[in-house]
């Protein structure tokens, strides 16, 4: 199959989404986007695709809350070997809050040096791996490691999102500050 075809788009597409709905909800909605998505060349398939991401993250929004995403982040880590207090070579590994802190900072320097790279705040990309690459995957990288800490540590981060939001609000203009 050619790398560039509307099929090879499609495919590719198409394992993008199942990697971000659960299997028992993507089907209807992956039937759309792949059929929305075979209307256009490769040329014209920026529009579909814009459209698929808006109806992702529709679907996302409604139907995954901030509990769930905290779940799955730190379910799918633990199920990789990341929260075992022993590794394979027998080292004890279990790490102190203060490390999963500075991983979530490393997240947020891969963000920075995305901006600063050639593919800019809006462009993202795959590597050899086919591993997604580039400005929004590392937000999203941000998110997951946030969600996965919280996890870990029993914090009800939806809770702490509304409080701190909700406060925020009471806060004046740049919070009081003179720029």
């Amino acid at each position: 199959m050619d790398v560039n075809s509307p099929a090879t788009a499609r495919a590719d597409f198409k394992a993008q989404v199942e990697d971000l709905l659960p299997a028992n909800e993507h089907v209807r909605l992956l039937r759309q986007i792949v059929s929305g998505i075979g209307q256009y060349d490769l040329v014209n398939l920026v529009p579909a695709v814009s459209w698929a991401l808006n109806e992702i993250a529709r679907h996302v929004q409604r139907g995954m809350s901030i509990k769930e995403l905290c779940e799955r982040s730190f379910n799918g880590a633990k199920d990789r070997g990341f929260h075992e207090p022993v590794d394979r070579e027998g080292i004890v590994r279990d790490s102190s809050h203060i490390e999963r802190l500075a991983l979530i900072h490393s997240e947020v320097s891969e963000a920075l040096e995305a901006v600063r790279g050639e593919h800019g705040i809006n462009g993202w990309y795959r590597q050899g791996d086919e591993k997604p690459e580039g400005y929004p995957a590392e937000l999203a990288d941000i998110v997951i490691r946030t969600c996965e800490e919280a996890a870990r540590t029993k914090h009800d981060l939806a809770f702490w999102i509304k409080r701190k939001l909700e406060y925020n609000l009471t806060r004046p203009y740049r919070h009081g500050k003179v720029v």
